[in-house]
């Protein structure tokens, strides 16, 4: 089967990795899949993945902010808010989320965080962005 070895780079490490993959898919049973082989299962998608994704489009009276390509924050009542690092470079559309100073920021129709006036903005504890 496998022995431990030493990997001297990347390049030795993903050819270990893409010698596991095969035993892992093709050759070692799973009790849960009743001792199939993960390759049995596998059927791959009839839907194929565009090579962009369509561009999110807000409605004009919503506050759209831009996150920047470096840092994964964005500006909302002068103050600076976290989103998830994956929102570097996409529009992100600012909504109420009742009364009280709470807002939801959304990526299309997902809410990916959340702003709350009453606290203190983990931007401006000094947290590291």
């Amino acid at each position: 089967m496998f022995t431990l070895e030493r990997l001297r780079d990347l390049a030795a490490a993903q050819r270990a990795f893409d010698r596991w993959r095969i035993v892992y898919n093709f050759d070692r049973p799973h009790e849960a899949l009743d001792q199939e082989v993960p390759a049995s299962r596998y059927r791959p998608s009839a839907r194929s993945m565009p090579d962009r994704l369509p561009t999110v489009e807000y409605d004009e009276h919503e506050i759209v902010r831009a996150v920047s390509t470096t840092r994964h924050y964005v500006r909302f009542k002068g103050r600076s808010w976290i989103v998830p690092r994956a929102f570097c470079g996409e529009r992100v559309a600012i909504r109420p989320r009742g009364a009280d100073g709470r807002y939801g920021i959304f990526f299309g129709s997902r809410e990916i965080a959340r702003i709350d006036l009453s606290e203190v903005s983990p931007c401006e504890t000094g947290v590291r962005l």
